[in-house]
């Protein structure tokens, strides 16, 4: 197994998450989901910080508080 990070394109997270390319640039532009590099003008989000990302986000219900299983 390889140490090296493997790395999502913005297009490859949109399709994970079913969302569009631009709506990533918008949450980049507002400071808002996982964290990101730019490699020059690409832009690469590191798989293991969008899994992070994808658990700090988990909601149990609409009422529940972030972060609470209760």
């Amino acid at each position: 197994m390889s140490n090296e990070p493997t790395y999502l394109t913005t297009e490859e997270l949109a399709d994970r998450w079913n969302v569009t390319a631009n709506m990533l640039a918008a949450m980049r532009h507002r400071g808002e989901g996982p964290p990101y590099r730019k490699f020059s003008r690409l832009v690469r989000y590191d798989l293991e910080d969008v899994m992070s990302y994808e658990d700090e986000v988990k909601r149990y219900s609409t009422i529940t508080p972030k972060g609470s299983a209760a």
